[in-house]
């Protein structure tokens, strides 16, 4: 074997991660002497599984990165692989990154600056960091909250209680007591428990209890009471006085100007109160140690930050102290300098290629705008209906492409909303008006087009009214060449001796109502029949007319309109009849908007405003229903 060179880099982190990789470079054998391989190894060190490593090598010599997987060596935790054809250069960078089965990263660890000698072999050593740091551990330690003794004199052989009350801050953990006394005398009757009694020694002298309160974890706390055991005649009493003391709050921190001007005072003042009336004082802190206090006490003071400092904020912290023990703080964060006005963009103009639409069609939108600031736009296009595509952005412009919905019938909004880089954003809106037609009018699907609102005459001799919806059946009857011919005789299976006009309905011998068709009689399945008892109709509509007819009989109302008499009442049959001004009982336009549309009384159009509009012989008259 010729000789090669050798030279070693290392990741230069301390070894404490859990893997640690070695990397051997030796020369190509073969006929490019100005080339190396790589033979790598990984010895697996920790606890956590490791079921891949993947090594990537990069440098200025390497057109593109290369990354290759390591396998495991036998049953060893050692893994390897062999990468060749590696060129010569300097400032490689070696990186590797081992996965659980899960393909989750738990280690990674990189060395750089490694040099590739030609002709040589370059051992590199990678200790690779655990990715995921472990939880740190957090224990607190428990808290006794009361310790009482029935008596802290006592005499030689006679028995006092003791009872504990603690707690443990950290709610799943458990606490165990453990009572002892000092020296070791006497007995306890429950010495783990948290309440006991202790039997004194027969002679006397001072014995100190001590309770300690022990969590799972092993932190623990503890307490120690000294009892006096002496005869009876050397007893005493003890006279105790307690006092408390509330510490007191602040309740507010005022800054004018609410920022930091360098080399401006800021004045500052501090609300703060105690419930027991103790005198406060008042210590003034901040961790921009550049400024300084006119005051350190007191509850008003100022703040100067000097021309120069590089702080873009500072905290300013008052300590209020009550003299007895209690203390609070108050803190207020300054920003260093004024606060600039962020404006929001503004659009400066708008295309839009057609102002209607109709169902299904392409509308063009673009938008240009600019922000005060010099900053940077983002467009987002919004529509509750249709859809957009085809969006194109540039330097203070955008466009989109958007598509009507199938069904049109209304005014669509696009909108756009252009965002600065401080988020600011302005919202800009389009308006299309949606081309509601209708083609053909079923159920002969003749070849006629109308807009919504309007109504054909339908080869049943049936008319129509268009809407969103499409074509839907109004029931007079209209022209045609065979539109006299659109008749049902009898009614139905009795036959009783009745011929009606297609659209109107009459009453079976079976006492159920029949409507007719050019395909024949329909059931209705309302009832109806001379001897139906109360089934019969009074007055006709709007102007009550004084008439009475039987189910299945029809009667002309005051707004000249037929009216089918039923067990359910009267409805409308929608055909005019007769009446000194029948023929002048038609509505022009659509409510609002004064569509041009001419409708007879009893039905209905929809007006600009979309809702539903209902003619009658007083004029239009809303339903408050929306248009489909």
């Amino acid at each position: 074997m010729p000789y090669r060179k050798r030279s070693t880099g290392t990741s230069g982190k301390a070894p404490i991660g859990l893997l640690a990789v070695l990397l051997a470079l030796s020369a190509c054998r073969g006929d490019r002497p100005t080339t190396g391989s790589a033979d790598l190894t990984v010895r697996a060190l920790g606890a956590l599984e490791v079921a891949g490593v993947v090594a990537t090598v990069s440098g200025p010599s390497l057109p593109t990165p290369k990354s290759f997987p390591l396998t495991q060596r036998g049953s060893s935790a050692t893994w390897g692989g062999l990468l060749g054809a590696l060129p010569a250069g300097s400032n490689y960078v070696f990186t590797v990154r081992a996965t659980d089965d899960a393909n989750v990263a738990t280690y990674a660890g990189s060395a750089s600056g490694i040099t590739i000698l030609n002709d040589g072999v370059t051992t590199v050593t990678i200790t690779a960091q655990q990715v995921t740091d472990s939880a740190p551990f957090k224990n607190a330690v428990p808290v006794l909250d009361a310790l009482v003794f029935s008596s802290t004199n006592v005499a030689p052989g006679e028995t006092l209680t003791a009872k504990a009350t603690a707690h443990d801050p950290d709610s799943g953990d458990t606490i165990a007591f453990a009572w002892s006394s000092s020296p070791t005398a006497g007995g306890f009757s429950a010495a783990s428990a948290a309440a006991t009694s202790w039997t004194a020694p027969n002679h006397e002298g001072n014995q100190t209890i001590v309770l300690s309160v022990t969590d799972n974890h092993g932190a623990s706390t503890s307490a120690a009471t000294v009892v006096h055991v002496l005869a009876a005649n050397g007893r005493g009493q003890a006279d105790i006085n307690a006092g408390f003391n509330t510490w007191p709050v602040v309740t507010d921190m005022v800054a004018t100007p609410g920022y930091l001007a360098l080399g401006s005072p800021t004045s500052l003042a501090v609300t703060a109160s105690d419930a027991d009336g103790d005198v406060l004082t008042y210590a003034w802190t901040s961790n921009c140690l550049d400024g300084g206090f006119a005051s350190v006490a007191g509850a008003f003071t100022s703040f100067v930050l000097p021309v120069g400092a590089d702080d873009t904020s500072c905290d300013l912290v008052v300590t209020v102290s009550d003299g007895r023990g209690g203390s609070t703080t108050g803190q207020t964060t300054l920003p260093v300098g004024k606060p600039t006005a962020i404006e929001a963009p503004t659009i400066t103009g708008s295309v839009q290629s057609l102002a209607e639409v109709e169902a299904g069609g392409n509308v063009n939108f673009s938008v240009d705008a600019t922000d005060p600031q010099s900053g940077a736009l983002t467009f987002r296009w919004l529509s509750a209906k249709g859809v957009i595509s085809n969006q194109v952005d540039g330097a203070g412009t955008s466009q989109i492409i958007w598509t009507a919905p199938t069904i049109v019938a209304a005014t669509f909004t696009v909108s756009v909303i252009v965002t600065d880089a401080a988020g600011a954003s302005t919202q800009f809106d389009f308006f299309v008006a949606g081309a509601c037609k209708c083609i053909g009018n079923s159920p002969g699907n003749l070849p006629v087009t109308v807009s919504c609102g309007q109504s054909a005459c339908g080869s049943d001799y049936q008319m129509y009214a268009c809407s969103a919806s499409g074509w839907t059946l109004t029931g007079p009857p209209c022209g045609g060449l065979d539109a006299g011919a659109c008749e049902c005789n009898g009614t139905g299976p009795g036959g009783a001796p009745v011929t009606v006009a297609c659209g109107q309905a009459a009453c079976g011998s079976d006492y159920q109502m029949y409507s007719c068709s050019v395909s024949g009689w329909t059931i209705t399945s309302a009832p109806c029949g001379l001897d139906a008892g109360a089934c019969e109709c009074r007055g006709t509509g709007p102007g009550n007319v004084p008439v009475t007819v039987p189910c299945g009989d029809s009667a002309c109302g005051s707004d000249y309109q037929m009216y089918a008499c039923s067990a359910s009442g009267w409805t409308m049959t929608g055909s005019s009849c007769g009446g000194p001004d029948a023929g002048a009982c038609e509505c022009n336009g659509t409510g609002p908007g004064g569509l041009p549309v001419t409708v007879a009384c009893g039905q209905s159009a929809c007006g600009e405003d979309n809702t539903i509009y209902s003619c009658g012989t007083s004029g239009w008259l809303a339903t408050g229903v929306a248009c489909p």
